[in-house]
């Protein structure tokens, strides 16, 4: 759901909603492994993965185990990038003569466990000559700190639903917790160890009103609670630097404790209603959301530092939808959208002793959307929508480097004011039984029209710049996709697509082609101003593959029913040299983020068991 579209789901989802389900027991009632070998070419194997699945049910009970692991040695220097993870769901379905029970009298309860293990390394961005040339290089600071991530995740949930009859709808509950540490060298070695306990809970009633008035009531309350120790040493070689004081520290004998030592928590309270009025082929849909999230930031080193700020929004919301013919339809929508700042951007400070960005506010939005969705002819399913988005407080992020400091930092500000237009597209087209067409086209023009930053001089100076008028860094205007599925023999399924971006900027001025002035930190002396080229990341065009074959499938007394298949998979066919992401505002010239050349996959997958 594009944009601060749900009453239900938060106005802090202000770019839009996305609703992920889970897979039960039932729809995977057996066993699959899927194996994974593939590199940057057809010389190496740089990826090694494996992922098992086991499902079953049994009367009203069933569960889903899902599990992977992961071993990537990236293309680049320091890019290694290794990942476990398991999925435990289990669930009863209130079962009346041997089928689930119906909607208005349904009893479902439902327990989720997951965990993750995390450890990558960081490589870090390039300059413009380097991704050019030599893609596969890191930045020698992030080596040198030996930048990465190892982290461990536990999640534990409990869902529950239960219908109240026709007249009195459906009310659901939810609970769930999560545990979490951090080992995260970066400009400063992060040391995390947070919870994060959520609930909330959910009713949903629809009658019919006087005049064939169909009526759906929805209201909802939420609870969130984030909390935990942050504290930040510094980095010595990627490890805790317990002997090394803190730079323009103002606290004396600050050595052997953290430069920063912090106990966060991030309570927030959200509670909403809405209202699905369908009258004949007009459905409108009226609701509103209120947010109230705080921030409570003890600083255990300098307490007087210590910081309690707390936000709030009320965010509407107002749609209405029209029926022109079956299959046809059209809408507008008018939605107010929140936006608070997250732990991370919100410590990621220039203060290299406070550890807490306290400029940084929520960014709040208003969006008007109109679009209309189309099945023509039961082959062509069409989806288009034109919208305006007024942005108060946008987040941009910006790297910036300090006097004094061996790494810079990357923190977050605030645009004053920012427009953002846009037009989507997408088609999917039944060509014929064996080829269908998938493409789709998004032209995005984002402004800033009120916003003073500053930028560095030739001198090393720290001026204001005036950038409104200019386009937010960071977003191609015009993106392109195509994806054609063919199934030209029995068993065997080919994928073709394509994509394609135009030229982005990575700076606040839009330059083309220019030069960013940056510092060098030299001991015992003056920071050096140092000339940097750098331009906007040129627009690309990459084209990948997928060849999938089923073998027949083969039956067991005791096994069922047993498949197996074969992939290959190849990513930027044509080798192709781009940029996949970049750090907008780059101060010290490295903005690039080089994607990998081309890259082929393969594997096998295995199943048995199911209906």
């Amino acid at each position: 759901m594009r944009g601060p579209g749900s009453a239900m789901y938060g106005g802090t989802a202000s770019g839009g909603v996305v609703n992920v389900i889970t897979r039960s027991g039932r729809e995977l009632q057996g066993v699959s492994v899927r194996m994974t070998g593939g590199g940057f070419g057809f010389d190496s194997v740089n990826l090694r993965k494996v992922d098992l699945s086991a499902g079953g049910a049994r009367g009203a009970f069933d569960a889903y185990l899902q599990a992977s692991g992961t071993r990537l040695d990236g293309i680049r220097v320091q890019g290694r990038n290794d990942m476990n993870r398991a999925n435990l769901r289990l669930n009863y379905t209130r079962q009346v003569d041997g089928a689930p029970a119906a909607a208005p009298h349904a009893t479902r309860v439902g327990l989720d466990v997951s965990y993750s293990d995390l450890d990558m390394q960081i490589p870090g961005a390039l300059t413009d000559g380097s991704w050019r040339n030599e893609p596969w290089a890191a930045d020698p600071l992030n080596v040198t700190g030996a930048y990465g991530r190892r982290e461990q995740r536990w999640r534990f949930g409990l869902r529950a639903s239960q219908g109240l009859g026709s007249r009195f709808g459906t009310v659901e509950a939810f609970a769930f917790g999560t545990a979490r540490t951090i080992d995260h060298p970066i400009f400063r070695v992060v040391d995390q160890n947070t919870h994060r306990v959520q609930g909330g809970l959910r009713h949903a009633v629809g009658f019919t009103a006087p005049g064939d008035v169909a009526v759906r009531l929805n209201t909802g309350l939420d609870v969130d609670r984030w909390y935990g120790e942050s504290r930040q040493w510094t980095n010595v070689g990627g490890t805790q630097g317990r002997a090394t004081p803190c730079v323009n520290d103002r606290v004396r004998n600050i050595v052997s404790v953290p430069c920063t030592n912090q106990y966060i928590v991030l309570p927030g309270l959200g509670t909403y209603t809405s209202a699905d009025i369908t009258r004949g082929r007009a459905t409108l849909t009226a609701g509103a959301r209120y947010d109230r999230v705080t921030y409570d930031i003890e600083d255990r080193i300098r307490p007087t530092q210590s910081v309690t700020q707390s936000f709030d929004q009320v965010s509407p919301r107002v749609a209405l939808r029209y029926e022109v013919k079956p299959g046809v339809s059209v809408y507008t929508s008018v939605a107010r959208g929140f936006e608070v700042p997250t732990n991370s951007e919100l410590t990621a400070s220039p203060d290299t002793i406070r550890g807490l960005n306290t400029d940084l506010r929520p960014s709040s939005l208003i969006n008007y959307e109109v679009g209309a969705k189309a099945l023509i002819a039961s082959r062509v399913l069409l989806d288009v929508a034109v919208y305006r988005t007024n942005v108060t407080g946008e987040f941009l992020s910006r790297t910036v480097v300090i006097p004094g400091v061996q790494f810079p930092r990357t923190i977050f500000e605030n645009v004053g004011r920012t427009r953002r237009t846009g037009f989507e597209l997408s088609a999917t087209t039944l060509v014929a039984p064996w080829l269908d067409v998938v493409t789709s086209y998004t032209y995005a023009r984002y402004v800033m029209t009120q916003f003073t930053g500053t930028e560095i001089n030739a001198r090393g100076q720290s001026v204001p710049a005036d950038y409104a008028g200019k386009l937010i860094p960071g977003v191609p205007q015009q993106r392109a996709a195509a994806e054609f599925r063919l199934r030209p023999a029995r068993g065997l399924d080919v994928t073709l697509w394509g994509e394609a971006q135009g030229r982005t900027y990575v700076d606040n001025a839009n330059t083309v082609n220019g030069t960013v002035f940056t510092q060098v930190t030299r001991p015992g002396q003056a920071p050096l101003t140092v000339p940097v080229a750098f331009g906007a990341v040129p627009a690309y065009a990459l084209a990948h593959a997928t060849v999938t074959y089923a073998l027949p499938e083969t039956r067991g007394a005791r096994t069922g029913a047993s498949r197996a298949s074969l992939f290959v998979n190849v990513e930027n066919l044509f080798d192709r040299r781009y940029v996949a992401a970049l750090a907008t505002n780059a101060g010290n010239g490295r903005f690039y983020f080089p994607g990998a050349g081309r890259v082929v996959n393969a594997g096998m997958t295995l199943s048995t068991g199911g209906r």
